[in-house]
């Protein structure tokens, strides 16, 4: 039989306070997928509150950072993913905030950690032509292919359809 969403939910509340990795990384696809089933339903909102009220003191404590041991830079990773993906105003605000300074500066530097983060979140929160542009160009020069494969995912982020049908356009040239 099918498990009603509030038993899962209400067994890892907790994780608002848990600061190891293993735990985190244990729920965290999961959280997503199951935030993909509600994405087009009236629970949505709810459940962008209920993710947003674990991992908004952890977004505090960690930040955007790329400091501490290697399991807060792995956990950093996944707050960071699910405080933007789910909407968290300050996530938001400082990647597009990150994300300007790159597009102005091409030397101003985001740790590798960082970048698909920046580079995806930036840019739908910019959601701006001209930094698009600017993001496709340096894209185009990349020679690294891991950096090249960020800002891949980055410039598929955008939310304007019509820069992402002429996305799709240039992809086929």
């Amino acid at each position: 039989s099918m498990l009603n969403y509030t038993i899962p939910l209400d067994m890892i509340a907790y994780l608002s306070k848990e600061t190891h990795l293993v735990p985190w990384d244990t729920v965290y696809s999961s959280l997503n997928r199951i935030g993909v089933h509600l994405k087009d339903t009236l629970s949505f909102r709810d459940y962008r509150k209920y993710v947003v009220g674990l991992v908004s003191e952890h977004y505090h404590r960690l930040g955007w950072q790329d400091e501490g041991s290697h399991t807060d830079k792995l956990n950093r990773f996944n707050i960071l993913n699910l405080a933007c993906g789910y909407g968290y105003k300050p996530c938001l605000e400082e990647a597009e905030n990150i994300f300007s300074k790159w597009i102005e500066d091409e030397e101003f530097y985001i740790k590798p950690n960082l970048r698909s983060l920046v580079y995806k979140y930036g840019t739908q929160k910019l959601n701006d032509f001209d930094a698009w542009e600017t993001m496709f160009d340096r894209y185009v020069s990349e020679i690294n292919s891991q950096q090249k494969a960020k800002l891949l995912y980055g410039l598929s982020s955008i939310k304007e359809p019509w820069i992402l049908q002429r996305f799709i356009t240039l992809a086929k040239e």
